[in-house]
């Protein structure tokens, strides 16, 4: 606690000192060189009058960022508010192509789902034709079924039948 007080207070000294010292400010003009004496220049004078022909001559207003006139502040204005507006009109018309594109690719996706959806109904009626026809269940003709059969009326009962499911595989054969 004591270093606390002790730093509280060397802090308001220190800035009561600062602020009621008077401030002093640094000399406008740097002191004249004297000039070179005639007998030989030295390379340090050369130097020196490098150093003060540079101090002593002003640099353009323009350079220095002098600021300009608001005509030409206008005309950057005018110029960047353009851009700004052409910026935005691009952007418009981008999310404009975005949304028909996504709508788009919506409708692509929902026709390729169903697509994909019939083809796997399409594998799984191939598949049972396949395995009807490898475990032997081929359906012999109507009239081989009454000939070879024990019970003619019931042969022609199971006919109908027969033909429904002959009627139904050959739908399937022609979807294929």
């Amino acid at each position: 606690m004591s270093r606390r007080l002790l730093r509280a207070v060397c802090t308001a000294a220190l800035a009561t000192a600062l602020v009621v010292s008077p401030a002093t400010a640094a000399p406008a003009e740097p002191n004249p060189v004297p000039p070179p004496t005639g007998d030989s220049p030295q390379p340090e004078d050369a130097a020196e009058v490098d150093a003060e022909t540079a101090l002593a001559a002003p640099e353009a207003p323009e350079a220095l960022g002098a600021p300009k006139g608001v005509a030409t502040l206008l005309r950057e204005l005018q110029t960047l508010y353009q851009e700004a507006e052409e910026a935005t009109e691009t952007y418009n018309a981008t999310a404009e192509k975005l949304k028909q594109r996504t709508a788009e690719a919506k409708r692509v996706g929902g026709e390729l789902a169903t697509a994909r959806a019939a083809l796997e109904l399409s594998r799984g009626d191939a598949g049972r034709l396949a395995r009807e026809q490898y475990q032997g269940r081929t359906e012999f003709s109507a009239y081989l079924q009454l000939l070879l059969a024990r019970d003619p009326l019931r042969a022609l009962d199971q006919s109908h039948v027969v033909e429904r499911v002959a009627a139904g595989r050959a739908a399937t054969v022609e979807r294929l």
